[in-house]
């Protein structure tokens, strides 16, 4: 039974442990799958105004990073499509409190979870982790203020890809993500992307640049390989220092 409108975790099978709050554990398994669930959005009624935009802004993402993922099916993209089309179709009504927006972005978030249940997530959720932990912001601002910064960059460092099915392949994934957010183009897919952190009044959190170095060493390297792009570490050190030395 969600009680927010983000993780997906009632469609997935995985689970994440913090020891010590600073301590990341990632397991998976797939008795964690339920037989039944429960989707009842008066949960989110009561849910504060700022994990109100994060999780919907986690599901969203789930549902991009998976429709791009090198391990993408025809399964996965349809939810991951109907996750993005029920986030844009429902965002005002839910920002607004009603019941209709709620129900429609618990669902959104569900369909974001049966697809990164399929595929697991990429290099967004991969660094985001980091930022949790060390600059006090929500774990769906992390994520989305990185995958802003990320999709920048794929779009134009994409000479190297980790997906089999090719680089023009995964161009055109960024061009049918970008219309299914109400863009014409690949281009529009993260100016899309970033008009929603200024219009929820997200600010980009920031660090050191020693912090990003830091951080980069750390990056879960298995989730990089399911990244349409294929980055390395100095990769990782530019997107880190781009998301938080503004």
């Amino acid at each position: 039974i969600p009680t927010t409108s983000g993780t997906g975790s009632e469609a997935t099978r995985y689970s994440i442990f913090y020891v010590n709050e600073n301590q990341k554990y990632s397991v998976s398994h797939p008795g964690f799958l339920p037989d039944y669930v429960l989707l009842d959005a008066s949960f989110l009624a009561t849910v504060p105004d700022y994990q109100r935009k994060c999780t919907c802004l986690d599901a969203l993402c789930h549902a991009i990073e998976s429709y791009w993922n090198v391990k993408s099916t025809p399964e996965s993209k349809q939810h991951a499509q109907k996750a993005i089309q029920l986030f844009f179709e429902n965002k005002d009504a839910y920002m607004q409190n009603t019941p209709t927006g709620n129900a429609g972005m618990l669902l959104a978030s569900y369909h974001a979870g049966k697809a990164i249940d399929i595929t697991a997530t990429t290099a967004a959720h991969a660094m985001c982790y980091n930022i949790t932990i060390n600059c006090g912001t929500s774990h769906g601002h992390s994520v989305a203020v990185g995958l802003a910064e990320i999709w920048k960059y794929m779009l134009c460092h994409n000479e190297q890809v980790n997906d089999t099915r090719g680089r023009d392949y995964v161009l055109q994934t960024f061009a049918e993500i970008a219309r299914l957010m109400g863009g014409k183009t690949a281009a529009d897919g993260p100016i899309i992307f970033c008009n929603l952190l200024e219009e929820f009044k997200l600010p980009f959190p920031t660090a050191s640049a020693d912090d990003c170095f830091s951080f980069a060493d750390s990056v879960n390297v298995s989730r990089l390989g399911n990244n349409p792009t294929t980055l390395t570490l100095q990769d990782v050190q530019t997107l880190y220092k781009n998301i938080l030395t503004k």
